[in-house]
């Protein structure tokens, strides 16, 4: 009796839900939104009179009108650190990639549409021909060398190289432990004087003179390297060099691109004097500057002013979206703006990674890597505020607000945000936190959930047992759902006592960024999938790609009908929301009984049971039982349920109907 008793209660807080309604979607499909041009931008290449490649934090994109307008060429997931071609044959180097790993050299013969990957496993940094060879830098490894893409040579294994120059034989290295040289192509290796000069990021080439620049402003060489001399610009850290026939353009991290006219030593500042500068190029009399953040600047003056022409390159990643009144903000790599509800972005100019977002008003509170940042009135001026020692992961704003963070745990305010100190949760790593009926969640980095009934006081453990870490949670009416970084989505409407497994990720195998619901649909950002949604509390999920320009999705939000979507090096989409056309049924069209059972159930149906087949019988960790003989027809609206071999527990038998899907509970008992 206790036993039968015991499963009859956890039947009755286990999520079961009786009517779920079919759905299907507007007749729309996910629009671009205009903004958000930019990002950071590590290598620029100029290949013939107007074609010019740019690599970026989330993959290749490529211009035939001189910079003026780009499109993604692909690598859409990954870091492109550097890039090279001789005649019409592209190298690129690789950093990491979500897509397939750690990245390596890739060549392309046919303009970027197609690409073969060598140096498996390799993070490429830099990458330099001569006469044939190919030299590539890579993080950790050293220098590998090639002259048909296929045997390689490896050199210097265990350091990580920022530059490689070669010429002729001469071939010099800048690493993070020294600069090395050969003078035999790469076969021996000697520590170089410019060793004693600080990290060294580039080099470059006029004639007889060899520059090189690095933490400590630009050096040169006249006798091939042997020996070095300061040039100019001692006080900046200069990322890139590029040389014409008269002068040195120089791209420094905090003072934008300096000219030095060749034989001179006096720097002449361009326009983007703010600008960190990682990537310069020439092409058809103009100089094109990649930056970080800001994306491409171009000049047809000899850098003396620049313009940004970034119109495509959408290498800005948001991840977090709030609203106010009919203004939308979205925050990942900064905040941007938008009044057309969605469909147009400006820039607010806080380039800080921005983890979470609060709008009250004309206020807003950016948490960011650094701490915390406030806008007032909505201007271009953003003030740290709090936090300054802590990044800052999550947030949540109430009458008392709560903000997780990287390895100290939770942290409460009472008076908005101005002030705060740490809860009871004091270490830790805080990926996603949530309020849900009077108790605060806190979802982990080492895969634990926590919750709190006190405000933060007390904290104990929510009964997750997945191995996947959480990194979304999702409200709904009464429940809610989360997405995990591993292969599972996970519902709860008990207050995290029960976590019953939906399918979503196990048939994708990707993990879910973020998720919002609209009343009627919870939507799923994945990473790799694109976006999927539900409108039956995440038991069947469809996905909504209809010409959605990248897979790879960091955030989603929906607002007056609208459903945003941040993706990865594609800027922001929106379309319509779902539209759910069907009646919703009560727990009176359907009669389980006997409920508990022992061996066989009837199930009574209001509708005609069409398919037998298509039947399911799921546990409460959202796994379907074996259904093959389990189900028999008793009449044309009748289901008869074998539950003889069942192990005594909860179910869910799922049987689709021609206007809805019913979910029946049902608990066995021996």
């Amino acid at each position: 009796m206790f036993n039968r008793l015991r499963l009859a209660a956890l039947a009755s807080c286990c999520l079961l839900v009786l009517t779920m309604a079919t759905k299907t979607s507007a007749q729309t499909s996910w629009q671009q939104a205009m903004g958000l041009n930019g990002g950071t931008v590590n290598a620029l290449m100029s290949m013939a009179e107007s074609d010019l490649w740019a690599g970026t934090n989330v993959g290749l994109f490529y211009s035939s009108d001189n910079g003026q307008h780009w499109v993604q060429q692909g690598f859409k997931s990954a870091t492109v650190y550097a890039l090279t071609h001789v005649d019409d044959t592209l190298y690129a180097g690789i950093g990491y990639s979500d897509e397939d790993g750690f990245g390596g050299v890739f060549r392309s013969i046919d303009h970027g549409v197609t690409w073969q990957k060598n140096l498996e496993g390799r993070e490429v940094w830099s990458l330099s021909i001569e006469r044939g060879r190919l030299f590539v830098g890579t993080a950790q490894h050293g220098v590998f060398r090639s002259s048909d893409g296929v045997d390689w040579t490896q050199f210097l294994d265990g350091t990580s190289v920022y530059a490689i120059h070669a010429s002729g034989n001469s071939v010099i290295v800048a690493t993070d432990s020294a600069v090395f040289r050969s003078d035999d192509g790469g076969d021996h290796w000697k520590p170089n004087a410019l060793s004693a000069h600080g990290t060294v990021y580039c080099f470059c080439s006029v004639g007889s003179v060899l520059y090189a620049g690095g933490d400590y402003g630009l050096f040169q060489s006249t006798d091939d390297g042997e020996s070095w001399s300061a040039a100019a610009l001692h006080k900046h850290t200069i990322n890139a060099l590029l040389a014409d026939s008269t002068r040195l353009y120089v791209g420094t991290d905090d003072a934008g691109v300096q000219t030095i006219q060749l034989g001179s030593t006096s720097p002449d500042s361009s326009n983007i004097g703010d600008e960190s500068v990682y990537a310069l190029s020439l092409a058809s009399q103009h100089v094109f500057a990649g930056t970080w953040e800001d994306g491409v600047f171009t000049s047809k003056d000899n850098a003396k002013v620049f313009d940004n022409t970034s119109i495509g390159l959408t290498a800005a990643s948001m991840s977090v979206f709030a609203q106010s009144d009919s203004t939308l903000f979205a925050a990942g790599d900064g905040v941007a703006m938008s009044t057309d509800g969605g469909q147009s972005w400006e820039w607010m100019s806080l380039y800080d990674q921005v983890h979470a977002l609060w709008v009250s008003g004309d206020t807003i509170m950016a948490f960011c890597d650094d701490g915390m940042y406030r806008n007032v009135a909505r201007s271009k001026d953003w003030e740290a505020v709090a936090l300054t020692n802590e990044t800052v992961t999550c947030a949540l704003k109430d009458s008392v607000s709560f903000c997780g963070t990287r390895d100290h745990g939770v942290f409460r305010s009472d008076d908005g945000g101005m002030t705060w100190y740490q809860t009871a949760l004091t270490s830790g790593t805080v990926h996603a936190l949530m309020h849900s009926n009077g108790l605060l969640f806190a979802a982990m980095a080492d895969g634990h959930v926590l919750r709190s009934d006190d405000g933060g006081k007390y904290w104990s453990s929510a009964l997750y047992d997945s191995t996947a870490a959480i990194i979304s949670f999702q409200t709904l009416s009464k429940s809610f759902v989360v997405g995990t970084d591993g292969d599972d989505v996970f519902f709860s409407s008990d207050n995290g006592l029960i976590w019953q497994h939906r399918l979503l990720n196990s048939i994708l195998q990707t993990s879910v960024r973020n998720m919002c619901w609209d009343g009627n649909a919870v939507y799923a950002a994945t990473f790799g999938a694109g976006v999927y949604a539900s409108t039956d509390d995440a038991w069947n999920w469809d996905a909504i790609n209809d010409n959605l320009g990248s897979h790879y999705c960091l955030g989603i939000a929906s607002y007056n009908h609208t459903v945003l979507c941040s993706t990865v090096g594609q800027g922001i989409w929106y379309r319509d929301q779902l539209v759910n056309v069907a009646m919703s049924r009560t727990s009176a069209t359907t009669r389980c009984s006997p409920n508990p059972v022992q061996s066989w159930a009837r199930v009574q149906c209001a509708e005609p049971i069409d398919n037998l087949a298509s039947c399911q019988l799921v546990n409460v960790q959202g796994q379907i039982v074996d259904s093959e003989h389990r189900f028999e027809s008793g009449s044309a609206s009748e289901l008869m349920v074998d539950c003889r071999d069942l192990a005594a527990g909860v179910y869910v038998v799922r049987i689709p109907l021609p206007s809805t899907v019913l979910c029946i509970p049902l608990v066995v008992v021996h």
